[in-house]
């Protein structure tokens, strides 16, 4: 994997095969997006709060870019549980994010919406796939959190001990160390790379010859880390990256896998919304 470069906007943006859906059906889900629609078109959202002010450089030709972002708040994550593959939605907080995402993203150019099968990323995906009504809208169960076994539902400060030893031993370079019934960070990195290579994003293959420049994937905290790592060819410092809740990152890539950083962590579009708590880093 050749490893990214770091746009210049990067330091001063950071602050603060494709699978049936899961959850909700096909029917219920264009029933949210259309309902995100509605609000839009009724000016019931604001309209100052639609342009984005990413700012970002052209795209370079033969290039694709990805805007990577996490869901919004659960009421796990306020709890400081360990969700990985448990399937909670988002709370009033975290739907109130989603909905500002969208409105930042309304003016990118995105015309691909993927997610993660877990009900908190598809809720955020389907928040941002209200205002690009041309743009497909897929799930991919490669996208959802890392399985962290034993430890899901556990309190992070119940667990610190075995949470910093497994940490440790992926910043000592050995990413294959698995939690217990769970993933090791190989197992994650793999499987993501794998979910870009399938929507064209990554590789030469028969999906590339139709994926679209601009495509949004809206997944996890822990799995963009990796995901992030990955694609920089330095998977072992994966927990160095944070990932608030409906944070941005963006990453142009091309398909031999060299890529540029963008924007990592952006949270902008959160400014002037009550303050989150200081949940801890998963």
């Amino acid at each position: 994997m050749v490893a990214c470069v770091l746009g210049a906007q990067r330091l001063a943006r950071t602050r603060l095969a494709r699978t049936p859906m899961m959850g909700l059906s096909h029917g219920t889900r264009r029933g949210v997006i259309g309902q995100f629609a509605v609000l839009l078109a009724s000016g019931s959202i604001s309209s100052s709060a639609r342009a984005s002010d990413l700012a970002l450089p052209a795209l370079a030709e033969g290039r694709r870019r990805l805007y990577l972002v996490r869901h919004g708040e659960t009421d796990w994550n306020i709890d400081d549980r360990i969700q990985g593959r448990t399937d909670n939605p988002l709370n009033d907080v975290g739907r109130s994010q989603a909905a500002a995402l969208a409105r930042y993203l309304a003016s990118a150019p995105i015309e691909l919406v993927a997610s993660s099968t877990l009900m908190r990323a598809s809720a955020t995906a389907d928040a941002v796939a209200a205002y690009h009504p041309s743009a497909p809208r897929v799930s991919d169960e490669r996208f959802v959190e890392m399985g962290f076994g034993d430890l899901e539902g556990q309190k992070l400060s119940d667990i610190q001990p075995r949470y910093k030893a497994t940490t440790a031993a992926w910043a000592a370079g050995a990413t294959g160390t698995a939690w217990p019934k769970g993933e090791s960070c190989d197992d994650v990195g793999e499987r993501g790379l794998a979910g870009l290579r399938e929507l064209g994003l990554l590789g030469n293959g028969p999906a590339a010859a139709t994926c679209p420049r601009h495509v949004l994937v809206a997944a996890h905290g822990r799995f963009n880390k990796i995901l992030i790592a990955s694609l920089q060819g330095e998977r072992a410092k994966c927990s160095e990256i944070a990932q608030g809740n409906t944070c941005i990152n963006v990453i142009d890539l091309a398909p031999d896998g060299a890529c540029t950083v963008q924007v990592l962590n952006l949270r902008d579009h959160l400014t002037g919304m009550p303050a989150q708590k200081n949940l801890a880093p998963v």
